[in-house]
């Protein structure tokens, strides 16, 4: 008996995995019938099972160009308009695009998608002594239950992003290299992991971090075994991921995709202590898979030795955690840039307590400790619980589309600062006023760049008065009546052709909530003095941070409405 689970302990745990995070991820409906004569009271019965309705704001994003590129009209944001690359995963929207084409809805796909590719690096995991030379099934089993139960690879599972897929081909990509470096060598195995490179390269712009770690690792195996094998390693990468590139300079005009100029600045100091403030809260959440991890990469010697293929994770999540803290980390919650690191360091963390850890026994309490604390730092941390599962952006951005599409001209122009859930579902041409689809906005230098929320911090008033949009939106999903945080919406209240042009409409939502809209005027109104309350609303309102006045001081994160807050 104790010989079978030793061979197959790796599927039990898989098991359990799949069943962690189906809890995660489901929600169980129940039914509680009329009693009966048996029985005094109603016996509880299974009613459905519903996914995890929390949908990203930004994952709607993808899904309009992936839309807009299964109906002919190309990866736009905008159909006849500027080719514009507000998305950072071309993979995930080609991917979507063409199962929309097909035939399949787009909500439902891009979460049927995502379970798909998070349950399937589980199975890699699962499988992790097959890859590693001299590890056991024990290994295996250890690292995907601490994956199964990481909050963070739970609930970006099911959030309709490229997340999971992303975290698919980056396992995937390291364990085939590790496989194709064994010998005698094969140009098929070393063909096929370059491939899974560029894979992970067109998932996301910093999974290049991946091919350059271990085609540096393949290179110093090359001078010293006198081989071509990074050659051909290098070779293979280059043919798929250099026409990407070109191909992306030739359609949308620039190297790097349009998101990266919104939220990047030259103020590198400010980034990354924001990027250190991203890497603490990753690592209080995944302290217990961390811990190990650390210690079996510059404390126990005998890993090193025993296992040289952990150097491959431990030099890939180092150079990953340079690169976040210098572009200053991400304003989504729960860690996305580095989930999909975390496979790698649940296993460099399973080899350090296979090794410590000699008894079966023991091994079974250090894992159970480590599943508690995922679990009960992932409903009890408020970017984990707040921030998604009550998360309204992208809920009542669905609820404000679906209104618009139903009772706004199709021909109307939309200024909004939700660019994901209210263009998706509305249809209506949409000018992005904090940039990530729109190339004006997100190329405008702003000295105060870094001080605000990751994201949210460009705008130009003037501009989108310039386009001259029917409806302009302050604020989030359900609009507002004055400028908040947005230096866009602030910019605008200013222009005194806003209020010339433009009047409040206030309307009810289907589900009872009010959508505030600023409407274009049929008849600009005649300036006229301004009247007291106006005054001392203008007067409150911070002056524009592009203005040629003294360097702005540091000062906290103003309160933003981003994802999952109301």
């Amino acid at each position: 008996m104790h010989r079978f689970f030793g061979q197959y302990i790796h599927y039990l745990a898989l098991v359990l995995a799949v069943g962690i995070f189906a809890w995660n991820n489901l929600d169980i409906h129940y039914f509680v019938p009329a009693p009966n004569t048996w029985l005094e009271e109603g016996v509880p019965e299974f009613s459905s099972l519903t996914p995890n309705p929390w949908t990203l704001d930004d994952a709607y994003i993808s899904m309009r160009y992936a839309e807009n590129f299964a109906n002919g009209h190309g990866l736009r944001f905008n159909p006849g308009q500027q080719a514009v690359e507000g998305y950072t995963t071309f993979l995930w929207v080609f991917l979507l695009g063409v199962g929309h084409w097909l035939g399949a809805p787009l909500p439902i796909l891009a979460k049927v998608l995502g379970a798909t590719f998070a349950l399937g690096t589980l199975v890699l995991l699962a499988f992790t002594h097959r890859v590693i030379p001299g590890t056991t099934p024990r290994v295996s089993a250890i690292a995907v239950l601490m994956l199964g139960s990481a909050g963070m690879f739970n609930l970006w599972s099911m959030s309709s992003m490229e997340v999971p897929m992303v975290t698919f081909w980056a396992l995937a990509a390291v364990f085939m290299h590790i496989n194709s470096r064994e010998k005698p060598y094969s140009l098929k195995r070393v063909s096929f992991a370059a491939f899974l490179c560029a894979l992970a390269a067109l998932s996301r712009p910093e999974m290049v971090i991946v091919f350059l770690v271990c085609f540096v690792e393949r290179l110093y195996c090359s001078v010293r075994d006198r081989d071509l094998n990074f050659f051909y390693f290098g070779l293979v990468f280059t043919m798929f991921f250099l026409p990407f590139l070109v191909w992306r300079f030739w359609y949308y005009g620039y190297w790097v995709p349009n998101t990266f100029y919104a939220k990047v600045g030259a103020n590198y100091m400010v980034q990354a202590q924001r990027g250190l403030e991203y890497l603490s809260k990753f690592c209080r959440a995944t302290f217990f898979i961390l811990a190990p991890g650390i210690t079996g990469l510059f404390m126990i010697d005998a890993l090193r030795q025993r296992f040289i293929s952990v150097g491959i994770f431990g030099a890939i999540v180092l150079v990953d955690m340079v690169y976040i803290m210098v572009v200053g980390g991400d304003f989504m919650p729960a860690s996305r840039f580095l989930v999909p690191f975390l496979p790698m360091v649940c296993v460099i963390a399973a080899l350090t307590v296979g090794l410590l850890v000699r008894s079966s026994l023991q091994v079974c309490v250090v894992v159970l400790i480590m599943v508690v604390y995922a679990q009960f730092h992932f409903y009890t941390a408020p970017d984990h619980k707040r921030r998604t599962i009550t998360g309204n952006v992208g809920r009542n951005g669905k609820v404000v589309g679906e209104w618009m599409r139903e009772n706004l001209p199709e021909d109307a122009v939309l200024a909004t600062n939700t660019a994901g859930s209210i263009p998706f579902y509305s249809k209506l041409q949409c000018i992005d006023m904090l940039g990530l689809n729109d190339a004006h906005i997100a190329h405008r230098e702003l000295e105060s760049l870094g001080m605000g929320a990751l994201g949210h911090e460009k705008g130009d008033g003037k501009y989108v008065l310039d386009q001259k949009p029917d409806y302009i939106q302050f604020g989030s999903a359900s609009g507002a009546k004055s400028p908040r945080s947005f230096l866009g919406d602030r910019e605008i209240a200013r222009d005194p052709r806003f209020k010339r042009h433009y009047e409040l409409k206030t309307y009810t939502l289907p589900n009872g909530l009010p959508l505030q809209l600023f409407k274009r005027r049929a008849n600009p109104v005649e300036a006229t003095e301004t009247s007291p309350r106006l005054r001392e609303q203008n007067s409150n309102l911070r002056p524009s941070p592009v203005a040629p006045v003294r360097k702005p001081r540091p000062r906290p994160t103003p309160n933003v409405e981003v994802e999952g807050e109301e």
